[in-house]
């Protein structure tokens, strides 16, 4: 039986699901558990985890990422090149850190549960490789939040984490993802040259909408755009 001495907030603090109100502050605190997580919050786990193999799919279907011809070791990818499409390196990046991100987790919960290791999965079937370990951590959330700390390797980078640390993981990079899939504008920055002031790296972009704008203010049409971003991918291709 727990105690009340045993019980402790929601990791989560003022983003908890069952947060309290101070009515004289209006501070926000996490519920009481004797879990890092509470009941609400793990559940909003779980649902965020069997939800990230379909933001997956939408940011490889919507920007068109495609795993790189060659080893199945070598762990890059590349865009199909489109001028209509500005270049997102950063979902590329994106894509790969959910890839290893639930890999490694759930090679975490295979080992707390005396599973082998999963099998290997080639470039063409990343996408159901994802799908079926969001699928073990979603039936395992609580082996998976209850994980001690381990070192391991997360965003290219060894480091102690947890169960503690699997949760808000999971749940930044859910968050991440369905930002930048498009459930709300981001602004990102084009590689393309104003020309107005020839200042390069200052043009943005709004996904969603057409043209874009430099820093110092001039608004380039989407025609104009469209040729600027073909002019950059003939030299790029003129490059190789």
């Amino acid at each position: 039986m727990n105690t009340h001495d045993s019980y402790q907030q929601c990791v989560r603090g003022p983003r908890c699901a069952e947060a309290t109100v101070n009515p004289d502050t209006g501070e926000r605190t996490g519920s009481l558990t004797f879990r890092p997580y509470c009941d609400p919050c793990t559940a909003h786990i779980k649902a965020k985890v069997q939800d990230l193999p379909v933001v997956y799919r939408e940011l490889r279907a919507q920007y068109g990422i495609q795993p790189t011809l060659g080893s199945e070791d070598v762990r890059v990818h590349t865009s199909r090149v489109d001028p209509s499409i500005p270049i997102r390196e950063d979902l590329d990046v994106l894509v790969t850190e959910i890839e290893t991100t639930v890999a490694s987790y759930e090679d975490r919960v295979r080992q707390q549960l005396g599973m082998g290791q999963a099998p290997p999965s080639s470039w063409k079937r990343r996408a159901d490789r994802v799908e079926r370990a969001c699928r073990l951590l979603a039936e395992r959330v609580t082996v998976l939040l209850s994980l001690p700390l381990e070192w391991m390797r997360i965003d290219g980078a060894h480091d102690e984490r947890g169960g503690v640390d699997a949760g808000l993981d999971l749940l930044d990079l859910h968050h991440r993802a369905d930002r930048a899939g498009g459930s709300q504008p981001v602004r990102y920055v084009v590689p393309v040259v104003c020309p107005q002031c020839r200042l390069p790296a200052g043009v943005t972009r709004v996904a969603g909408e057409d043209g874009a704008t430099c820093l110092c203010g001039y608004v380039i049409g989407e025609d104009e755009y469209r040729q600027l971003t073909a002019t950059l991918a003939e030299v790029a291709e003129a490059a190789r």
